[in-house]
């Protein structure tokens, strides 16, 4: 296993182009894998039924479903060690984004490492090949035990999977940060990159994680 320097990564230009993503949602899953004894409940980020922008929680145990407007959900046990593992099969453009994605999250939260590993199972973020539901340029699963997040499986769908873009990089910077234990919002169209739509608004904004991001970020993990 080896370490990449993801702070020594110089971004191509590609990554300053403002590219169109007006409408595309991004959205997340949230599985409990906890035993039994502990109610089992599935948070779904922006299901696409109702409001959009929601979360609600469902208890399996009870059928009770609540509503949750935090900034974080939870968090990997050690974010000064986080194994990612990029599926062989995704296209250049697509691991060129991945880099520049846990790159930028490196810049922001300094003490968030993150190294390949090509055994999935190692794993704490892994970025996979198959797209994520119709309507959403990225989605993001994420298994929790014990209180912490085990890992995430990153799926995108975008229209132009070959063409390294701000659209592309932008999502997958989203789904880091779900991966990473933050919640959706839809009210920080420009001051968060957790907004959970892809807009011209979003991008021309900047996008790389901003300061409340790196707020939620260092709250979460104590850093």
């Amino acid at each position: 296993m080896k370490k990449f320097s993801l702070k020594k990564v110089i971004l191509s230009a590609a990554v300053a182009m403002a590219v169109l993503g007006t409408g595309i949602t991004a959205s997340s899953t949230f599985e409990n894998t906890a035993k039994a004894d502990t109610a089992e409940s599935t948070v779904t980020f922006d299901d696409g039924v109702g409001t959009p922008g929601r979360t609600v929680m469902y208890n399996v145990a009870t059928g009770a479903a609540t509503k949750e407007a935090t900034p974080t959900f939870s968090r990997l046990k050690d974010a000064t060690h986080i194994n990612v593992y990029i599926d062989p099969g995704l296209t250049d453009a697509e691991v060129k984004a991945v880099l520049a994605a846990t790159q930028s999250w490196s810049y922001a939260a300094q003490k968030l490492n993150f190294y390949i590993t090509t055994d999935p199972s190692q794993a704490q973020i892994k970025y996979l090949t198959g797209n994520s539901k119709e309507g959403t340029a990225g989605m993001t699963t994420t298994h929790i035990h014990n209180g912490y997040i085990s890992y995430s499986d990153v799926h995108l769908n975008l229209q132009h999977p070959d063409t390294y873009d701000n659209t592309m990089v932008r999502a997958l910077i989203h789904e880091t940060g779900h991966a990473l234990g933050l919640d959706d919002n839809y009210d920080m169209e420009t001051s968060s990159v957790m907004y959970g739509v892809i807009t011209q608004k979003s991008i021309d904004s900047g996008i790389t994680p901003k300061m409340y991001d790196i707020n939620n970020i260092d709250s979460l993990y104590g850093f």
